[in-house]
């Protein structure tokens, strides 16, 4: 049973539809069941949860989406899941190295391909859903793009920035190294890693094509590519 104070201040809203975002906190299983719970006991009708591609493998992160997925499916209420790879934004973790050293660096393979999304299309497929939410009820959608390399990464920051971006690869372990220096917790960072793991094994949890076409279910639109995300933040990497 949830908190009786988040219950009503979901009834409050009246609202039929809710959006249940899974914060970073290490127990965000537990806040993310307890708040799709909640919208249960306030009357809430259908639930819009964001899951990842990956909740299907024995990984950390798939362990803990799939609690969450499961635990959705349990309540009786009409639900539309959300399943959503690495984004885009993860890239400003990079700035530095680009603005100063032109370089950007990674424990992934420089021709592996995987599929990505940027965060303003997630926005834009989450809004449609949530506007009509009677044709995507009891569905699960994979959002993505268009499948590219970390070495098309570095020729897209190239090309905006005018200047010659490489992609250097470096140990996992450098990398864990970096996530925890920045100020990530240890066991996200761990996470992290089993995740870009899976991106050098081809696994369809973070190269999946299906991604671009759910998207175009949705919205109707064409997913942003890493060059229209790159040419639109390129500023900031200057």
């Amino acid at each position: 049973m949830a908190g009786s104070k988040l219950v009503d201040e979901i009834k409050a809203t009246g609202a039929a539809t809710a959006y249940v975002i899974t914060p970073r906190a290490k127990n965000r299983v537990e806040i993310a069941n307890n708040a799709s719970t909640a919208c249960k006991e306030a009357g809430v009708k259908h639930l819009v949860v964001v899951s990842i591609l990956a909740v299907e493998l024995e990984t950390l992160f798939g362990r803990q989406f799939s609690e969450i997925e499961s635990h959705v499916k349990t309540l009786g209420l009409h639900f539309t899941i959300l399943r959503l790879p690495v984004f885009m934004e993860v890239n400003w973790m990079s700035a530095e190295s680009i603005k100063g050293q032109s370089t950007v660096y990674g424990p992934v393979k420089p021709d592996t391909l995987f599929t990505p999304v940027a965060v303003s299309d997630i926005g834009l497929a989450s809004a449609a859903i949530l506007a009509n939410p009677v044709p995507y009820a009891n569905k699960t959608f994979k959002i993505a793009t268009k499948a590219h390399s970390y070495n098309d990464l570095a020729k897209a920051f190239s090309e905006a920035l005018g200047r010659e971006i490489k992609y250097v690869q470096v140990p996992y372990a450098d990398t864990r190294e970096g996530f925890v220096s920045s100020g990530i917790a240890e066991w996200q960072a761990d996470g992290g890693l089993e995740v870009l793991k899976l991106f050098d094994a081809e696994s369809p949890a973070t190269n999946n094509p299906e991604g671009a076409a759910h998207f175009r279910t949705i919205t109707g639109l064409d997913p942003l590519t890493i060059q229209q995300w790159v040419a639109a933040v390129a500023d900031g990497f200057k």
